[in-house]
């Protein structure tokens, strides 16, 4: 699909970059405290460290991944809502484990904000495309 189309079988604008993905941010406390934490979200934790071994002591390798796969793969703008403008991006990430998995990262760019932040991550199955 070029730049910037819609996926004519669901109606989904998919962009090629997620906007303004170089100044993107990871607020940490998504990965230490939500995605990673046993204590706070067993499910997340336990599908990152099953599948790619990532944990809290290692999130940085991760962090690392999201950041530098961003502009490599397409974006799903998922909309707007009262906050601001969704989107998903679906990459693979390497483990630390030796074995590969697809991870969903979902992002907003805030109203009065022109930067994306980082608002979930986690294991999927949803297959990323990479440009």
């Amino acid at each position: 699909m070029p730049a910037n189309s819609i996926n004519n079988r669901t109606g989904t604008r998919i962009l090629d970059t997620l906007p303004n993905y170089e100044n993107a941010v990871v607020p940490l406390d998504k990965l230490t405290e939500y995605s990673l934490s046993f204590k706070n979200n067993y499910d997340k934790a336990f599908a990152f460290e099953k599948a790619l071994g990532f944990t809290i002591a290692n999130y940085p390798q991760l962090l690392t991944q999201v950041y530098r796969n961003l502009p490599s793969y397409k974006v799903v703008d998922k909309g707007y809502n009262n906050h601001g403008n969704r989107y998903q991006v679906v990459m693979t990430i390497d483990g630390v484990n030796g074995k590969q998995a697809e991870v969903l990262t979902a992002w907003i760019i805030r109203n009065g904000e022109d930067f994306p932040r980082l608002t979930n991550i986690y294991v999927t199955t949803k297959k990323g495309v990479k440009l």
